[in-house]
């Protein structure tokens, strides 16, 4: 459009008559060149960006050198410690999956789901992943985890679906608006650094394009070795990689990236195209065929006839899961590795940008969150100034400044003289000068003292960093976690601030976000066999047996899916029901297979991924637990159901039916109470079939049965509270 930058808008993927391509591999490397290079940019104008080397450098100790060899250098460090606290306490966490779904038929899928992430994030130490991420939020200010499926994780040959962890610098969003959302962005860039014989493996055929971007072997050698660091000391700091944190390696690096587009071109060709991942191949998981404009397509049958309709635009989008350009090079970028607008389709079904962000003090203006360490960063320099300040007089006291008398001293003499040696002998002529003219300090030993108020603000510093940081609160979030009385725990929980608190909502939010994304992996990659080897038997589903390749979408078989218990879908009632699309019908019509493709992402958006609120830092659960025991003891009507529930007891059994009071069919018990009252109904069919239930004739001996009377809360000693099933 004339007169709007459109620049880092993304080459067409093909030209109206489809005879040439828009996107040649020039013009992509071009523009891929300006996506870098804009993203850049919109980082350096965050106010958040001048922070983040301030905090990479303070933790890797690269702070407050003193070029004077004889002054102390001591530092304290306490804002490095407190982020190792601050992250320690709040990335100790489990996550409890919540993988629902309304519909009846898939209510197996979802314990499925429960289990498997269980078993994959102890298997996988998901936590650990996030742990490092949430590094790069209190250092840096900014974390990111990436999800996607290593088919080489375990070993050659064996994959699983793994998080990565990536810092404020390695991710490139271009146009995004004000709401800070990766996945509304036009483009993102994820510069992944990574050796280049890696990279050769990767892009075989692009070896001779491919050349490290960064070669430490230069700098072999122990003048050569010195040089380079200091020049690259310098460089991080003021030249053009200033604020980019690479990693030094003895060997050639070069960075990917994996540029994911938000591309809403169409099929306008003429004809119909097969759409391919970066491999090439077709017949994967994310291929598929894309028809054109104006194509026509066979949505059922009437009257013995087909029934067609003309494509449009949502029929025909090249890129449904976003458009994936890879380039690989240098920081200029040297070579882009699929060129061909057909291997362009991203290979997730999830239709996301693979990463979920992580702030530990972010605002709305900001896309950049602020690193923690930046409250620590005045205040600890002010206290190491101090520290360094009582050394210097410690050492000024032991070891004065001096004076000597040239006419009657030798300068050599009075220059070996070290006060604070021990049994240290000189040999001085003391006939015609006394001592006390020979050498004396310049200045009073008093003027070295350190006043004691000193101390007293060294101590205060040390609480206002902790307090600035908010290291009470995952102080007090570590103790309540150590699960002592229910009293102690109410005091723990008034203990836990608002901060502590924002900043868990803040990683729950991006947990949603990455389990939504785990859930589309898990569909898309996990087969039987490896769902067999996570959980057992339990990971395996009715559509394991009757369907082929042993992953869980259906309908990969017309008859085996019902005999399976799988929906009808061939009446448009039924599709609207469970939300299948009504251009399936031309599938059943025609006896064929609805691709796989067009089921996964049918079948994935019938389940939803749910954080409950303060859950992952498990606030007010002890508390709430506790709550509702003392209900059911003074007699409220709770279902087990509802306790198994809250108590994360995962496969516990399912809701029974009862019968509805308006339609009298048969559905699942929705409120606490139905479920209550049915749950009163089974014990009454259990007591009725045990003859009468459990209760002892006459004349029978020995201790009465426990938990035949209502359960009390006492106190046992007066100080452990415990709940008491009998009286005798």
């Amino acid at each position: 459009m004339p007169g709007v930058d459109s620049g880092y808008l993304c080459p067409a993927p093909f030209d109206s008559d489809g005879m040439a391509e828009e996107a040649t591999p020039d013009s992509l490397l071009a523009w891929a060149k300006d996506i870098v290079s804009d993203g850049r940019s919109y980082l350096r104008l965050q106010p958040a960006y001048s922070f983040i080397q301030d905090g990479l450098d303070m933790v890797n100790g690269e702070t407050q050198h003193t070029a004077v060899a004889t002054l102390s250098r001591v530092k304290t460090d306490q804002t490095v410690r407190n982020v190792k606290e601050l992250v320690a306490a709040q990335t100790n966490i489990r996550i409890i999956p919540a993988f629902k779904s309304d519909i009846d038929e898939f209510r197996r899928q979802t314990v499925i789901l429960n289990k498997c992430f269980m078993a994959w994030q102890g298997m996988t130490f998901a936590d650990r992943r996030l742990r490092k991420a949430w590094q790069y939020a209190c250092a840096a200010g900014t974390g990111y985890i990436g999800t996607r499926y290593d088919p080489h994780y375990w070993y050659r040959g064996r994959g699983d679906i793994v998080w990565d962890s990536y810092g404020p610098l390695d991710v490139l969003p271009v146009g995004m608006g004000r709401q800070h959302d990766l996945q509304k962005a036009y483009a993102v860039a994820l510069r992944v650094e990574t050796p280049v014989h890696e990279a050769w493996r990767l892009f075989p055929l692009y070896v001779d394009k491919i050349k490290p971007s960064r070669d430490a072997r230069a700098g072999h050698g122990v003048v050569v070795s010195q040089a380079v660091k200091f020049a690259t000391a310098v460089l991080k700091r003021f030249g053009q990689g200033a604020r980019y944190e690479h990693e030094a390696a003895p060997w050639g690096m070069v960075d990917v990236y994996y540029i994911y587009v938000d591309d809403d071109s169409v099929n306008d060709t003429g004809r119909p195209i097969e759409m391919r991942g970066p491999d090439g191949v077709y017949g994967t998981s994310w291929s598929y065929m894309v028809p054109y404009i104006g194509q026509e397509i066979p949505v059922g049958e009437k009257y013995g006839s087909p029934v067609v309709r003309k494509a449009g635009r949502e029929d025909c989008l090249l890129y449904p899961n976003r458009r994936l350009i890879i380039a690989v090079g240098t920081d200029m970028l040297g070579v882009i590795v699929n060129p061909d607008p057909q291997t362009q389709a991203s290979p997730y079904w999830h239709a996301k940008v693979p990463l979920f962000q992580l702030r530990a003090d972010d605002w709305a203006w900001n896309f950049l969150g602020f690193p923690l360490t930046r409250y620590g960063q005045s205040l600890e320099k002010a206290s190491v100034e101090m520290w360094r300040g009582m050394v210097d007089a410690m050492n000024a006291r032991l070891s004065p400044p001096r004076a000597f008398d040239r006419n009657s001293q030798a300068a050599a003499l009075a220059q070996t003289i070290n006060t604070r040696i021990p049994n240290q002998v000189v040999g001085l002529d003391m006939s015609l000068v006394p001592l006390a003219n020979q050498i004396s300090p310049l200045l009073p030993f008093q003027w070295y003292e350190y006043p004691a108020h000193y101390l007293q603000a060294q101590q205060m510093l040390t609480g206002m960093i902790k307090d600035q940081m908010g290291v009470a609160d995952a102080q007090a979030l570590a103790r309540a976690r150590q699960l002592p009385s229910g009293d102690s725990v109410e005091k723990l929980m008034e203990q836990l601030g608002p901060l502590v608190k924002d900043q868990s909502r803040n990683m729950e939010e991006s947990i949603r976000a990455g389990g939504e994304q785990w859930k589309a992996c898990f569909f898309q990659f996990y087969t039987a066999s490896r769902r067999m080897q996570l959980v057992g038997p339990d990971g395996l589903a009715d559509e394991d047996f009757d369907y082929r390749p042993g992953t869980l979408i259906p309908y990969a078989n017309e008859d085996d899916w019902r005999s399976s218990g799988g929906p009808d879908l061939h009446s448009a009632e039924a599709r609207r029901r469970f939300g299948a699309p009504d251009r399936w019908e031309s599938y059943f019509d025609q006896g064929q297979i609805v691709p796989q493709f067009e089921r996964a992402r049918w079948h994935k958006d019938n389940f939803t991924f749910s954080v409950i609120p303060y859950s992952l830092h498990e606030f007010n659960s002890i508390s709430r637990k506790l709550f509702y025991l003392q209900l059911q003891m003074r007699g409220f009507p709770l279902d087990p159901w509802t306790l198994a529930e809250l108590f994360d007891i995962k496969n516990f059994g399912d809701v029974p039916d009862i019968p509805d009071p308006k339609t009298q069919t048969m559905r699942k018990a929705q409120t606490i109470f139905e479920r209550w009252l049915a749950w009163m109904q089974i014990q009454a069919n259990i007591q009725q079939a045990m003859g009468g239930g459990m209760q002892g004739g006459k004349g029978k001996v020995g201790r009465p049965a426990t938990a035949q009377t209502v359960p009390t809360m006492e106190t046992k000693g007066g100080v452990r509270p415990i709940v008491r099933e009998s009286k005798h």
